[in-house]
């Protein structure tokens, strides 16, 4: 029978606590772990919260697992993640700040570009886009956000390709087969393993 994993506890703030930050490296066979630790104390009283986890790619073997890992997505989603325990932990803005930059000179966030074209090269995007890709407005302002007319576009693709798919089974098959070549239903079971890739969740 397969373990899950138990239910987080909730960080309850201790009033009146001294903060301060423990981090840890590992070298372990394929990858470097990163580990972040909350320390607080109060008069009588100690504890030791687990603030991040984060796992490190490292050598130039490519895999669904080195991928992941390594995007920006799940950078920004862990250190959100360390930010917002710091928040509940009751930390004050100025030390978390603090705490923050302490981290990130070491796991930094990922640009705001990274980001942005992180998400446009999902394969199912760059594959309704195409050629196309080169109309969004990112290419011409190097803002990346997604403009109305870019959302339009995106909507005009992927609807030609679900005309395609159900008019032509041969076209049907093709698709299938590009979804089960890309690696998108794997990368789908490792965002359900790992909740660092679901932004906005609460831990």
């Amino acid at each position: 029978m397969k373990r899950k994993r138990a239910a987080p506890s909730k960080v309850q703030p201790w009033p009146g606590s001294i903060f301060a930050l423990k981090t840890r490296w590992e070298d372990w066979v394929i990858d470097r772990h990163l580990w972040v630790f909350l320390e607080r104390r109060v008069p009588g009283k100690f504890g030791r919260l687990e603030a991040m986890h984060a796992i490190v790619p490292k050598g130039r073997k490519k895999s669904e697992l080195a991928t992941l890992f390594g995007s920006a997505r799940y950078r920004r989603g862990m250190l959100d993640r360390a930010r917002e325990l710091f928040r509940k932990a009751g930390v004050p803005d100025d030390q978390a700040a603090d705490f923050m930059q302490t981290i990130t000179k070491e796991f930094p966030y990922p640009t705001p570009n990274q980001v942005f074209e992180e998400e446009m090269s999902n394969p199912l995007l760059a594959m309704a886009l195409g050629d196309r890709c080169k109309e969004l407005s990112y290419h011409r302002t190097g803002v990346p956000e997604l403009t109305e007319d870019d959302r339009a576009l995106i909507g005009q693709c992927l609807a030609a390709i679900e005309t395609r798919v159900s008019k032509d089974p041969a076209e049907g098959r093709r698709f299938l087969k590009f979804v089960l070549g890309s690696g998108l239903l794997e990368r789908a079971r490792l965002t359900l393993r790992y909740p660092e890739f679901r932004s906005g969740d609460e831990r």
